[in-house]
């Protein structure tokens, strides 16, 4: 994320970056968010569930690896995106033991609440 590039502060390429990244390294995955609609792009509240966890929980049945995605400058994000993009990858990646998550950011106390996963009314 950064403040200096529009493109890199907006919520909405978050999820479709770690997606195509994803795909462009594992095969599987791939395939899976092939059969995803396109205007799913648009529904940026459903990202995570939609093109990220729907299509990893596809195409890692039987598989035996796990992936780390890295978001950097989450707080660079404009107005309340870093949080609200956190505190949906929180809730759908929950259970998800192949994948990991790893942020970084200035402190922000509403991403540090979001983080404080013990208790957190963002998991439930």
């Amino acid at each position: 994320c950064s403040r200096q590039i529009p493109e890199l502060r907006s919520r909405k390429y978050i999820i479709p970056t770690i997606v195509s990244q994803l795909a462009g390294n594992w095969d599987t995955f791939q395939e899976a968010v092939a059969g995803i609609k396109k205007n799913m792009v648009l529904a940026v509240n459903d990202h995570a569930k939609e093109l990220l966890v729907a299509p990893y929980k596809k195409a890692s049945v039987g598989g035996d690896f796990n992936w780390l995605i890295v978001i950097d400058a989450l707080d660079e994000l404009e107005e309340l995106g870093g949080f609200n993009i956190l505190k949906e990858l929180l809730k759908n990646i929950a259970g998800i033991h192949s994948l990991k998550l790893l942020v970084t950011s200035r402190p922000d106390q509403q991403i540090v609440e979001c983080c404080q996963v013990k208790g957190s009314k963002y998991l439930k």
